[in-house]
């Protein structure tokens, strides 16, 4: 439906979307239930097995939400030691999940890599999910637990998947937990455990209370969880030839090198590239050699940033594996960049990390863009938010096309920021060749 047309029926609108979407999880329901009993897909256990078998499902596209649920992986096998945990991920976040070594099984899904934007859409995703489920999984010895760590909104259909796996304990949070305003009663239902709690806390620490309130792990501090690097990435980074790595790039073994990443999935969350130039000069100041890193789809970004600052930057535009980008920031003195996935991995691999983000520091701690849920994880982190947002957004910025409130991030606020942590960058020596 046409955004004009959802402004003019207003509420009716969304309740009508509630009906369908409540009518849509009970035809689902019936309709997997229906097929168990007609033996076309596997039975749920009677009993737990011992060793039990664990389940996570993320079927989320986005590297930053993939890193944000390591710690809860990590706490999960150090409480179950024994257990074989499995993971259920989008296609593009596999080879990542598959270098990490608590993870024993990981299973691909081809969803796509875009959200669900209307009914439509939603459907179609669910579709896509039967699909994949169905090529990849149906054979699939059934779990005795499966966990859907992400808060209620279920975007990316992770608990329709966990309920056509079959697992006797489907655990996830409650829809009442995020929005009491709109609660979701029916896709609750898809779970048999639907756990209240984890308001106000970082997506990391909200996975990782999940599995203590299900009592599949002790309880514990979550204090650590945000400001921890993750042993897991850190073992992905030194698989890495480091030598061979730095002849192919370019870079030079004996100088500190400092990574800018200047782009971003969304147009909104690029910060103008000019803006990046006094930066480097900072940078440079400070004896260090500047990497300008883009993926595949920003190469353009990368190049453009990279000839405005002349032959002293190093352009790693779309030329290295995943492996060997973690490595690369792994190596790094500091890292800054705007709201992306490598700022996710630098800050998790212990590197000082400076994030540029579109939220006002002060929005809703629970809201989709909120700085306090969504920030690197890391023991040295720091972001720079607007100094207000631009009309007609409000706490966050709501634009979809194009620059927009990210352009009340000034110089001076990500200059004083990138100061600071330079300063306690030279607390932490280079990594030494092996």
């Amino acid at each position: 439906m046409k955004e004009p047309l959802k402004r003019a029926i207003g509420p009716t609108y969304h309740t009508l979307a509630r009906i369908f979407r409540a009518a849509a999880t009970r035809v689902f329901r019936w309709t997997v239930d229906a097929a168990r009993g007609l033996h076309l897909i596997p039975r749920s256990k009677d009993a737990p097995g011992s060793p039990p078998r664990l389940l996570v499902i993320s079927l989320t596209h986005h590297i930053g939400d993939s890193i944000m649920l390591l710690p809860m992986l990590e706490r999960l096998r150090s409480a179950n030691p024994d257990a074989t945990i499995e993971c259920a991920v989008e296609e593009t976040m596999a080879p990542l999940f598959r270098l990490i070594p608590v993870v024993d099984r990981v299973h691909s899904l081809d969803l796509g890599g875009r959200l669900p934007a209307n009914l439509s859409m939603e459907l179609g995703r669910m579709w896509k999910m039967v699909r994949e489920y169905w090529r990849t999984m149906r054979r699939l010895e059934v779990p005795d637990v499966c966990i859907a760590a992400r808060w209620p909104d279920d975007l990316f259909r992770d608990r329709a998947l966990g309920y056509m796996v079959g697992a006797t304990r489907r655990i996830g949070y409650a829809s009442t937990v995020a929005s009491s305003s709109r609660p979701a009663p029916y896709r609750d239902a898809l779970l048999s455990e639907a756990y209240a709690g984890g308001n106000g806390l970082h997506e990391s620490e909200r996975f990782c209370l999940l599995p203590v309130r299900a009592g599949l792990a002790p309880e514990s501090s979550l204090e650590d969880v945000v400001s921890a690097p993750l042993q897991s990435l850190l073992a992905v980074a030194e698989s890495v030839d480091w030598k061979a790595l730095t002849q192919r790039l370019g870079l030079q073994p004996d100088r500190p090198f400092a990574v800018i990443a200047p782009g971003a999935s969304k147009p909104v969350r690029r910060w103008p590239l000019e803006r990046w130039l006094p930066v480097a000069d900072l940078l440079k100041q400070h004896g260090l050699s500047i990497v300008i890193l883009s993926g595949p789809g920003d190469v353009a970004i990368g190049k453009e940033l990279s000839g405005s600052l002349g032959d002293g930057a190093i352009l790693i535009a779309g030329t290295t594996t995943f492996v060997e980008t973690v490595a690369l920031l792994s190596h790094a003195r500091i890292f800054l960049g705007n709201d992306s996935g490598p700022g996710h991995v630098a800050g998790a691999l212990g590197i000082p990390t400076l994030t540029i983000f579109v939220s006002l520091r002060n929005s809703d701690a629970d809201g989709y863009s909120s700085v306090t849920r969504i920030h690197p994880l890391g023991p040295e982190t720091a972001f720079v938010t607007p100094s207000a947002c631009i009309a007609p957004c409000t706490d966050f910025c709501r634009e979809t096309t194009t620059v927009h409130c990210i352009q009340n991030v000034s110089e001076d606020a990500v200059l004083q920021e990138t100061a600071r942590l330079l300063r306690a960058s030279k607390e932490q020596p280079c990594r030494e060749l092996p």
